[in-house]
C-alpha cells in the first residue's frame, strides 16, 4: 500500500489486491482531503495517516480470510484490532473472520492528551444529542463528506456544511470537514450479496461505517492530541430486547467502537442507553433552555443536504416532534396537507407486503421499534390527540402487523 501526501491537506492511498478480491473493489485508490479546519496534517506520522484506509478495508480482509499488509501502523491501534474482531464475531457468529493485518513496523505514537474531545457530527438526532449532553467538554466537531451525501453532490454538501457551520458558530465550537472517497472504493452490492447468510442488511451498515468514520476522525484527533472521540449510538438495549437479540448487528456498536484505540486516544460509543425518542426530547429541551435553533438533518434519501420529509426516517422524526407538541418545521422539516396521509399510506403498503419504493420509503430499513415507541408516547396523552383527525389514527394502529413482515435487503417480501 502506497501513501502519497500532497501539500498540507490532501492524501491519496493506493491498494493492491490479489485477483480473487478484485470483484469487491470498484476503485483501488482512496483519497482523503481536509476541506475545512486548521489541521497541520504534515505533522501526522504515516502510521496514523494510514488509518482511514485500514479501517475501510480491514473488515474485507477479516471476512474473506485475506491478509492486509502495510509498511507501518500505530502500535496501539494494531493491538486493539483483536478485540474489535472478537466483537464482530460476537455479532455475526456465522462468519469466521479469519483474516489478519500485518504491519512491517509498529510505531508508538503516544502523546500527552489535551482536554479536547472529537465528536463525529452529521447534524442528525444522534450526533446532536451527543453534543448537547457533552457541552461541558471541549468539543471539536468532525463531519465526513462522501457518505450520507455522495461525492459530486456539491450543492447538497454546500447546504449541509453551511448548516453545520452556522450551528457550530452558534455553539462556539470548532469544526473540521473531511472529504473522502472511501465509500466508492468498495463494491457495496457485491459485498452485500456475500454477507446475506450471516447478517441482516447491507455491508455499509453491518460491517463498514463505524470503523471507517473513526479511522478518518483519528487524523483530526491526533493533530489536536485529543483525549477521546465520541461516536453517537444508533441502537439501544431496549431495541435489542424488542427483537430478542443480545445486541443489534451494526458496524457502529458499543462492543466494537469502545475497543477502538490509537496513540493515546480512546473512543466512547455515546448514548447507547437512550432511545431515539428520548434523544429528540432532550434536543428539544436543550434548544428551548438555551434559546437556540436546531435544524436536524436525518434523511438518507435526500442528497441535497436537507430532509425529504417523506421517507421513514424523516417520518419518524416528524411524528416524534408532533408527539412532543413541537412544530417539525422549526427543526428542518416541511409539512404539507398530505404529510400525515402519506405516512399512513406508506405504513399500509408495508403492512400489506406491497413494495412501493416510489412512495419514498426504503422498506428494508424501516425502524419498526421506533414506531412502537412513538405510538407509546402519543398514548401518554391520548385524550389530547383523540380529537385530531390527522394524528389520532396512530393511537390504535396495529404495528405488530408490520413487525411480522419480513423483507430482504433489496426490499423483496419473504
Amino acid at each position: 500500500m502506497n501513501l502519497d501526501i500532497k501539500g498540507r491537506v490532501y492524501f491519496k492511498y493506493t491498494i493492491e489486491t490479489s485477483p480473487d478480491l478484485d470483484k469487491y473493489f470498484r476503485n483501488k485508490q482512496q483519497h482523503v482531503k481536509i476541506i475545512h479546519g486548521d489541521e497541520k496534517v504534515a505533522k501526522i506520522p504515516d502510521s496514523i495517516l494510514i488509518l482511514p484506509v485500514i479501517t475501510n478495508f480491514i473488515p474485507v480482509a477479516w471476512f474473506f480470510d485475506a491478509e492486509l499488509i502495510v509498511d507501518e501502523l500505530d502500535e496501539t491501534f494494531y493491538n486493539c484490532l483483536d478485540n474489535i474482531k472478537k466483537s464482530y464475531k460476537k455479532m455475526y457468529p456465522l462468519a469466521e473472520f479469519k483474516g489478519k493485518i500485518t504491519a512491517n513496523k509498529l510505531v508508538n505514537n503516544s502523546y500527552e492528551p489535551s482536554d479536547t474531545y472529537i465528536s463525529l457530527f452529521s447534524q442528525g438526532v444522534d450526533s446532536l444529542y451527543t453534543v448537547c449532553e457533552n457541552f461541558d467538554k471541549k468539543l471539536h466537531l468532525v463531519t465526513v463528506y462522501g457518505a450520507d451525501i455522495p461525492l459530486g453532490k456539491k450543492e447538497g454538501w454546500k447546504n449541509l456544511s453551511n448548516t453545520i457551520t452556522e450551528f457550530s458558530n452558534s455553539m462556539h465550537l470548532n469544526t473540521s470537514f473531511i472529504e473522502t472517497s472511501f465509500y466508492s472504493c468498495l463494491n457495496q452490492d457485491t459485498l452485500t450479496d456475500e454477507i446475506q447468510n450471516v447478517a441482516s442488511s447491507g455491508w455499509w451498515h453491518q460491517f463498514q461505517h463505524g470503523l471507517v468514520f473513526l479511522g478518518h476522525s483519528a487524523l483530526i484527533a491526533y493533530v489536536h492530541k485529543a483525549k477521546g472521540i465520541l461516536i453517537s449510538s444508533s441502537h439501544s438495549p431496549k431495541e435489542s430486547e424488542f427483537f430478542k437479540k443480545d445486541i443489534m448487528q451494526c458496524a457502529s456498536s458499543p462492543i466494537t467502537d469502545n475497543e477502538f484505540k490509537f496513540a493515546s486516544c480512546n473512543v466512547t460509543h455515546f448514548g447507547y442507553e437512550v432511545e431515539r425518542f428520548e434523544k429528540i426530547e432532550a434536543i428539544v429541551n436543550y434548544s428551548k433552555k438555551h434559546n437556540l435553533s436546531f435544524p436536524l438533518k436525518v434523511c438518507f434519501t435526500s442528497k441535497e443536504g436537507g430532509n425529504c420529509s417523506i421517507c421513514d426516517k424523516c417520518s419518524r422524526c416528524i411524528m416524534s416532534l408532533i408527539a412532543l407538541k413541537e412544530n417539525p418545521e422549526d427543526y428542518g422539516f416541511k409539512i404539507t396537507d398530505e404529510t400525515f396521509i402519506k405516512i399512513q399510506e406508506n405504513l399500509i403498503y408495508i403492512e400489506n407486503g406491497i413494495n412501493k419504493f416510489g412512495k419514498g420509503w426504503n422498506i428494508p430499513g424501516v425502524k419498526i421499534f421506533d414506531w412502537f415507541v412513538i405510538q407509546e408516547n402519543f398514548n401518554k396523552d391520548r385524550e389530547y390527540w383523540n380529537d385530531n383527525p390527522d394524528i389520532n389514527w396512530i393511537l390504535d394502529y396495529n404495528f405488530d402487523k408490520i413487525k411480522k413482515i419480513k423483507y430482504d435487503y433489496k426490499g423483496n417480501l419473504h
